[in-house]
């Protein structure tokens, strides 16, 4: 498959001259999207509490368990028996919950709390037309 960071490369390797576009080889998105099959799972966006950074109502995120969250990843996660798209962030030894949207706060994960993370956000699939 040609560099997806090489517009030229890209747009040359999918293009014909005479007819338009035409596939330079078929994409399979399972490849392209899941690094490990046994540990990665779908969920359907259902709020629009990381807007800011992309992740829209209705996205659908490719998640992997299998990866390590580390500072500022966006991870899904479940408090007492509710589950959050949120990114997990480090700040001054603190661990927080960040939204990416201005009408929501970030929340301090105290030992308290009953949280644990789901799986790592790996992409997003959108449908740009219904």
């Amino acid at each position: 498959m040609p560099d997806v960071n090489t517009a030229e490369t890209w747009l040359d390797s999918f293009s014909d001259s005479g007819t338009g576009f035409v596939p330079y080889e078929r994409l399979n998105l399972g490849s392209y999207l899941v690094n490990s099959v046994s540990s990665t799972f779908c969920v359907k966006i259902k709020s629009n509490s990381m807007s800011s950074i992309g992740l829209l109502d209705g996205d659908i995120l490719i998640v992997d368990k299998s990866i390590e969250p580390v500072n500022n990843f966006t991870a899904i996660i479940k408090t007492n028996d509710e589950y959050a798209i949120k990114r997990i962030s480090k700040y001054e030894n603190k661990l927080y919950l960040i939204p990416e949207n201005a009408d929501h706060k970030r929340i301090e994960i105290t030992s308290t709390m009953n949280i644990s993370i789901c799986g790592v956000v790996t992409s997003v699939i959108r449908k740009l037309y219904k």
